[in-house]
């Protein structure tokens, strides 16, 4: 599929990181030269994301790294808004526009259109003697683990509902294919 409208686009980044607050000021206004309406998303204190009484976006921008990219995925599970990511961190794995190509990156996206990709979520959950204690969505992955010391864990899995054994371990990750 691929995206070649785009109207609005909200930027998310990081509250504090100096460097994404800068490039957020450049780049809302190159998309205002190019008739693109952009603004900057709220994120709350428990990472939530909101778009401040505007619409759903045509486009997520996350300027940061891959933890501020995740973060951003998980605001978007269940819509149909994609995400394009200017890497300002470390890794990058996530972000498809490196920070010092974005012009040049977001005129040929704006120009030859976006091509998209659905990415996989997974739904988990933690039950305990028949009881749900923790649950959630991943895009990247889940980490179960006893606490913060190794010590050996039963963890009897299912997939859908299907049993698929028992590990001992001191910990268990799922990853998706992001």
């Amino acid at each position: 599929m691929k995206l070649n409208q785009i109207a609005s686009i909200c930027l998310v980044l990081r509250p504090g990181q100096e460097k994404a607050v800068s490039l957020s000021k450049k780049v809302t206004e190159w998309f205002a030269a190019q008739g693109i309406q952009a603004w900057q998303a709220r994120q709350e204190i428990c990472g939530e994301i909101s778009w401040l009484g505007h619409t759903d976006p045509d486009l997520v921008l996350v300027l940061g790294g891959d933890g501020t990219m995740l973060g951003a995925l998980r605001a978007v599970i269940g819509t149909n808004i994609p995400v394009l990511g200017i890497n300002l961190g470390q890794v990058g794995f996530l972000a498809g526009v490196a920070e010092k190509t974005w012009r040049k990156d977001l005129g040929t996206a704006l120009s030859d259109g976006l091509d998209l990709q659905k990415c996989l979520v997974l739904d988990w959950q933690v039950e305990r003697e028949g009881e749900v204690v923790e649950k959630g969505q991943a895009v990247n992955d889940v980490v179960l683990r006893y606490g913060n010391i190794a010590k050996l864990i039963n963890l009897q899995m299912h997939i859908d509902r299907e049993d698929v054994g028992t590990l001992r371990a001191d910990g268990l990750v799922v990853a998706t294919p992001t």
